[in-house]
């Protein structure tokens, strides 16, 4: 979902998944902006909300056009950014509390260490995914130690996963069996 380039031992570049914002703040950051706040400003507003809005814990797609409706109806920047803040914010938060609460002594991170961080090399190249009809434009990046980090998929597909048919019922197969394969009782 994110992916952190470093270059002379500082952050070069950030690149994120095109398919979901909320795990990484851009959605935040990115609707403060159009209401021509900054994100430190916008996370303030929400400290003095009287009816924060109710945004449920759908994905951010979904939320901003909540968003939009509330704003429709009224509601205050103080508000907005309250809801976001319990819709969004205090998931990952939630998140950070089970995995504090489901860890378990003995347990290995995949994490790198700041050494192996500082040896790492990768090589960087582009292609086109023809896994499905989006044709999304991936970026490949391979790292020493054979991991490898896509983004610009839309789908999972780029990422090298196959489509599951073997657990999904096709209905519409069933549908047209069911209409065609009917036979009629005789006339008599």
């Amino acid at each position: 979902m994110k992916c952190i380039k470093i270059k002379n031992r500082t952050v070069d570049s950030v690149q994120l998944n095109e398919a979901c914002s909320s795990g990484c703040g851009s959605f935040i950051e990115t609707f403060a902006k159009s209401l021509n706040y900054s994100v430190e400003d916008f996370a303030k507003a929400a400290l003095f909300a009287e009816h924060p809005i109710d945004l449920g814990t759908r994905c951010t797609v979904f939320m901003n056009s909540k968003v939009k409706q509330a704003q429709k109806e009224g509601a205050s920047v103080p508000d907005i950014s309250a809801g976001l803040a319990y819709s969004v914010i205090m998931g990952a938060f939630g998140a950070a509390l089970i995995a504090r609460e489901r860890f378990c002594e003995g347990y290995e991170t995949s994490m790198l260490s700041f050494e192996k961080i500082n040896n790492l090399q990768f090589e960087t190249s582009m292609a086109k995914c023809k896994g499905c009809t989006n044709n999304c434009r991936l970026t490949i990046n391979r790292f020493t130690g054979g991991r490898q980090y896509i983004s610009g998929n839309r789908c999972e597909r780029g990422l090298g996963k196959q489509k599951n048919e073997n657990n999904v019922p096709n209905l519409f197969e069933f549908k047209l069996s069911r209409i065609f394969g009917y036979e009629p009782l005789a006339a008599d």
